[in-house]
This record gives C-alpha cells, sequence and structure tokens, in this order.
C-alpha cells in the first residue's frame, strides 16, 4: 500500500501539469471563437461601398470622405459607360485607367488606375456594365483609386 501511495504522489505533479494545458488550451478555442464572434478573423474581409454613395458622399464632404477613406484599401461596385483606356506600348508607362460610376448619377465618376500587369483582366471590360474594383482610395483633387485590381464583371 504504501507503494502505491508513493507512486501516486510522483504522479501528482504530472498529473496537475496535464490539467493545466488541458485548461489552457481550452480557453485558448473558446477565446479565438469569442474572437471570431466578434469579428476580430475579419481582418481580411472587406465591405463592398456602392460607387454611388461614395460619390454622393464625396460630393457632400470631400474632407469628411478623405478622412474615412483616404489610404485604405476598398472594393466598389459601380457602372461602367465605357471600356477602360488601355496602355499602349511604351507611351504609357503607368497602366490604364476605367471610370467607375452610376447610370442614373452623373455628376463624377471614380478613377480607377490599374498597372500594366493588370491589363489583361481589365481588358474584358467593355462599357455598359457594372464591375467591382478594389483598390486604395485617393479623394485629391477628384477621387480615384490606385492600383486597382478587377474583382468582378457583371
Amino acid at each position: 500500500m504504501k507503494k502505491q501511495i508513493e507512486n501516486v504522489k510522483k504522479m501528482l505533479p504530472l498529473f496537475a501539469l496535464a490539467i493545466f494545458a488541458a485548461i489552457l488550451v481550452g480557453c485558448s478555442s473558446a477565446s479565438d471563437t469569442t474572437n471570431k464572434a466578434n469579428g476580430a478573423d475579419d481582418k481580411n474581409k472587406t465591405d463592398v461601398v456602392a460607387a454611388v454613395d461614395l460619390l454622393k458622399e464625396y460630393e457632400k464632404s470631400k474632407e469628411d470622405t478623405k478622412r474615412k477613406y483616404d489610404g485604405k484599401e476598398i472594393v466598389v461596385r459601380g457602372y461602367s459607360f465605357a471600356a477602360p483606356q488601355m496602355p499602349k506600348g511604351n507611351e504609357w508607362a503607368g497602366g490604364g485607367s476605367v471610370s467607375v460610376g452610376e447610370k442614373n448619377y452623373n455628376v463624377e465618376d471614380i478613377n480607377c488606375y490599374f498597372d500594366k500587369a493588370d491589363a489583361a483582366s481589365f481588358e474584358k471590360i467593355k462599357g455598359d456594365q457594372y464591375i467591382t474594383v478594389q483598390g486604395v482610395f485617393d479623394g485629391g483633387l477628384f477621387p480615384k483609386m490606385k492600383p486597382c485590381k478587377l474583382v468582378k464583371i457583371e
């Protein structure tokens, strides 16, 4: 009996360590679940902004819009009236551009500038269609985004 008690005493620290590890893992898992429920896991998720809403906001207060979006990567869905201006040879080193706006809102469009490397995807835009683009917003003299990536053509 003494031998069994001694064996149990030797095992107690190991048993306590196992319980501590189980509690630690359980708490970590619960923390991850809570963070996901609170949106902490949505770092890469970007909401789509309607071009017309962004343009109306810009028209109402250029400065407020710049404070909210300048330097941030956003995704914008809007209407492209025409095919993009495509880079041609070496005359346009930077790339091309496409305007994104809204069918019934002709005040101003968002100019979306893309790199030469992305020209093939933008070339698929024929105009008179809705597109979704992603890029960094710059509200300088006029609303623009660069560098833009084409997300979707509808």
